[in-house]
Parts: structure tokens; sequence; C-alpha cells
């Protein structure tokens, strides 16, 4: 197997991996609930949630919606070291895979249906304490910047003790 077939088929595994453990996840039910009140967050309109989606590989969905500009925003995070554009720091053994916008506040609701425009850059980070239940945090915080291309506004992502459900 030449590098270059591996290469454009590992992206594709990877895919296929994440698409398989969000759709286990859906099938088993899952909630989501918001951040606390804390300034940065509490913007009319404006709510963030964060859903485990274990699997194989687990996941962090990571959501804000803003309901008064009708957009979703989604950080994907993967419990794998993952080095990528976004400069976002997270936990360790802990990596942001991508991060997408989308028009329609309420696709927030359904992350694993947001197919806007990827992230083409980001900063800030994500923190939580480790729970004693493994890898999955019971409650997270963000404070992240994410630049897109083709005309969609940066956003800024600020939130404390975001509840994790699964």
């Amino acid at each position: 197997m030449n590098s270059l077939s591996y290469d454009v088929r590992a992206p594709i595994r990877l895919f296929v991996l994440f698409a398989l453990s969000i759709a286990a996840a859906t099938a088993c039910g899952s909630s989501t609930s918001s951040a606390d009140g804390s300034p940065e967050d509490s913007a009319a309109g404006v709510g963030y949630r964060a859903r485990a989606v274990l699997g194989g590989i687990d996941r962090i969905l990571v959501t804000k919606a803003d309901s008064t500009r009708d957009v979703c925003v989604v950080i994907k995070l993967v419990n794998v070291d993952v080095l990528g554009v976004l400069q976002i720091s997270t936990p360790a053994n802990w990596g942001v895979e991508a991060a997408q916008h989308a028009k329609g506040a309420a696709r927030c609701d359904e992350p694993r249906t947001v197919a806007g425009v990827d992230a083409a850059s980001g900063s800030g980070s994500i923190t939580w304490t480790p729970s004693g239940n493994g890898t999955i945090p019971t409650t997270l915080s963000i404070a992240a910047n994410l630049e897109f291309s083709g005309g969609v506004d940066a956003e800024e992502l600020n939130a404390t003790d975001v509840s994790v459900t699964q």
C-alpha cells in the first residue's frame, strides 16, 4: 500500500468511526443542559450544551446556539491527541477534531447533523476537572475564538460549568 492511498483513507476511516459512535449514542438517547449564568454566556438567546458520545473513540460535542442570530457553532472534541489548525488547548489525551458554524440555532439540538462552514483557525482553551468515572467530565468550561472562511463571522465562545451529558 503506498503512502498516498493510506493518507486518503485514514480520514475516511476516522469519519466512519465518528458517524457510527454518534449513531450509537443517538439510539440510546441523550440529553443536554446549559451553562451557568456567567456574564460571558448569558447574552440574550445564547446557550451552551455539551454531550458525550461514547464509542471506540470517545467524543464530546460542545455547542453554542444563538437564537437571536439563528446560528449554531459546534466544537468536536476527541479522546485522542489531535494536532490541527485549531489551536485550542484541551485536557491531556484530548484534542479538537473540528468546529463548524451553521445557520439554524435549532440545529444545535442535534449536533451530529450540523454540517456548516469548517473553522479555518481557532485559539483558546477548554478545561475541566477529571471526574471519578473515567475520561468524561461532568462539567467543562470554554474560552475560545474561532475564525471561519467564506464571509462567516468569527465566533467567541465563553462559558463556565457547562454540564456534560451522555
